[in-house]
């Protein structure tokens, strides 16, 4: 963990680490916040009013490898959950307020990338550091590194990412910008698989959705994926995921959206043709 001093920016009250390290919970009138949970393997977590995420680090990485894709937290309460629920530890129940039953795994989960060759998708590890910017009020900010990883042809590269959420949206706003001697790479934003569920692929509008099979105790989940059209190659799929490929320039920022909706939320979406005509008026 030495890596992270001197880049990693909090408040004191997160600076507590162990296994029962505590997080100062967000004032009443927080619509929105990020934080990083040391005493949950390195996760950080955000959420807004509508939804809530979180991505993996360091720590997870030596007991289980999972990489760099996006979990899903749904919520059936506007009210700030993240510190409520790392703290009872059993958020993969709906104890009222919603649950975790998003299945990452080692995918892309909701709107994680990876360098796709043409046959074959390779994706970066657990974040590597990471600054948490704005929390609290109506917007949260973080921006996390990725360690240089194998693109195949003996090439690496690396990738500094900015998440963004406002209240009241269920999409992140995420700008990466490769670094390396790449060049032009096409990039692959992915969407786990699951068993069955409905695929939308729209090039021209440069949207990827997926509306997952029913859970017959928890409902849906939505996931989307909004990218620039004029970037977008076309897309594919590999074991583990649906890819909208996209090409980029390594040393160029770029800007997509990603997020996910629940049948079930407070603002909830109820059937793929509400989901998708969100996601082409973001």
């Amino acid at each position: 963990m030495n890596k992270l001093i001197g880049f990693v920016t909090l408040t004191a009250s997160l600076l507590a680490v162990g296994a029962n390290a505590g997080v100062k919970e967000a004032d009443t009138d927080t619509r929105a916040q990020a934080k990083y949970i040391p005493q949950r393997a390195d996760d950080i977590a955000w959420e807004n009013d509508k939804i809530a995420y979180r991505i993996y680090g360091p720590k997870l990485a030596v007991t289980e490898p999972t990489g760099s894709g996006i979990d899903v937290w749904v919520k059936s309460t506007q009210s700030m959950v993240i510190d409520r629920w790392y703290k009872a530890g059993n958020y993969h129940e709906d104890h009222g307020e919603g649950l975790d039953f998003y299945g990452v795994g080692h995918s892309r989960g909701c709107g994680g990338l990876g360098i796709w060759d043409g046959k074959e998708l390779h994706n970066s590890g657990h974040w590597d550091s990471y600054e948490i910017k704005e929390s609290g009020a109506n917007r949260a900010v973080f921006e996390v590194k990725y360690a240089p990883w194998d693109i195949g042809g003996g090439r690496k590269i690396s990738e500094t990412r900015t998440f963004e959420l406002a209240a009241d949206s269920n999409l992140n706003k995420l700008t990466s910008l490769l670094a390396g001697d790449a060049g032009e790479v096409t990039v692959g934003i992915g969407i786990a698989k699951g068993p069955g569920g409905e695929i939308y692929q729209d090039k021209e509008k440069g949207i990827l959705a997926y509306w997952q099979k029913a859970d017959k105790n928890h409902g849906i989940i939505g996931c989307g994926v909004v990218t620039d059209p004029k970037n977008v190659v076309g897309f594919a799929e590999n074991k583990l995921n649906h890819l909208i490929l996209v090409r980029v320039r390594t040393g160029v920022p770029f800007t997509y959206y990603a997020g996910a909706c629940w049948d079930r939320g407070c603002n909830a979406v109820a059937s793929f043709d509400e989901w998708k005509n969100y996601l082409t008026n973001k």
